[in-house]
């Protein structure tokens, strides 16, 4: 699957997740920043993306009224290599960048070193 499709497939995903809770996704802007590990459970190669992130808060909900909704968040969307293809089930991690969801992350996945990198 080319990036871009699997970029708007984990787009789709996450915006209608409900994560963060009170908050709409407006708009991602993918950055070239990937890390990619292993999963110390499955085993399965898996892509760090980074992305920033707009929100805007639900009309009536309790982020309404809350000024840091309008900021730019780092975020690292999580990617599996599987069965010779690559998928998404949406997975973000909010306020870190792709190297940074890994250590946070040292007991679940495990860095891997790419060639030339």
């Amino acid at each position: 699957m080319q990036r871009e499709l699997l970029e708007a497939k984990f787009y789709d995903l996450a915006r209608v997740s409900g994560k963060p809770r009170g908050l709409k996704w407006l708009d991602g802007d993918w950055q070239s920043d990937v890390t990619f590990a292993r999963a110390c459970d499955t085993g399965l190669l898996t892509a760090f993306v980074g992305l920033h992130i707009r929100f805007e808060a639900i009309e009536g909900g309790d982020m309404e009224g809350v000024a840091a909704v309008d900021t730019v968040r780092d975020a690292a969307a999580v990617f599996q290599y599987q069965l010779g293809r690559w998928g998404t089930g949406g997975r973000v991690l909010m306020n870190m960048n792709p190297a940074e969801a890994v250590t946070r992350l040292a007991g679940q996945f495990a860095p891997v070193i790419v060639a030339g990198s």
